[in-house]
């Protein structure tokens, strides 16, 4: 379990966790991209 403060960010800041967050964010990303591309291609017929 990772602590969190109120901001919702990891109270401790180890390089570990800023790769994780860095890596979680580019995959949500990646992910809304596709979602959207496939509505749009959907969309398009």
């Amino acid at each position: 379990m990772r602590f969190l403060n109120d901001a919702g960010q990891p109270a401790v800041e180890s390089p570990t966790d800023s790769i994780v967050l860095k890596v979680t964010q580019s995959f949500r990303e990646i992910l809304t991209t596709h979602s959207e591309w496939i509505e749009w291609r959907t969309q398009a017929g």
